[in-house]
């Protein structure tokens, strides 16, 4: 045969697959769960790139309402995602305050609506998506002039990072407000 491959030389193999549950009944798991329930978005060797339950369950734990962690399963691998308790944030004061400088407000507008929600302050990197900022860095960094200008504080609380609007818009000298 000329130009092409003969069946009995050919020499290849494919490795295992991996499953993923469906993204929307991910969704409807987390409407329904209670803190603590566990499922699993994934069974297998590794996740795809482009596969959208995990996209769906890296969103969900960058939002701090789940944890993801990995169980082995009869020599294989679960991916598995946890829901969290939701946290009740500090104050909310966002309407308050005198505004932040217009480089800040999109991030500023975002971390009310997390404080208003009562949710763990999401990774940097999800900050930026929301605020509509370049990377994670410049998330970090305009979170970080808003927290020396007074507006907002951070803490960890339980290994999560918890915002509070502050209600003055202005440090005190004892570096809280």
């Amino acid at each position: 045969m000329i130009g092409g491959i003969e069946r009995e030389s050919a020499r290849y193999r494919i490795g295992p697959l991996t499953t993923y549950a469906e993204p929307s009944e991910l969704e409807v798991w987390m409407r329904r769960a209670e803190p603590g329930d566990e499922t699993w978005y994934a069974i297998g060797p590794a996740l795809g790139d482009k596969a959208a339950a995990p996209k769906l369950a890296r969103r969900l734990a960058g939002d701090g309402l789940a944890t993801l962690f990995l169980r082995r399963v009869g020599g294989g691998l679960h991916y598995m995602i946890r829901k969290r308790a939701p946290m009740a944030s500090a104050i909310s004061a966002c309407g308050r305050i005198a505004a932040p400088a217009v480089t800040e407000r999109a991030l500023y507008e975002v971390l009310c609506q997390v404080a208003d929600d009562g949710l763990p302050l999401p990774s940097n990197e999800v900050l930026a998506e929301r605020a509509g900022l370049p990377d994670r860095h410049a998330a970090r960094y305009r979170l970080s002039l808003l927290v020396a200008a007074g507006f907002v504080q951070v803490e960890a609380i339980a290994g999560r990072r918890v915002v509070q609007i502050v209600a003055t818009g202005q440090r005190t000298a004892g570096g809280k407000a």
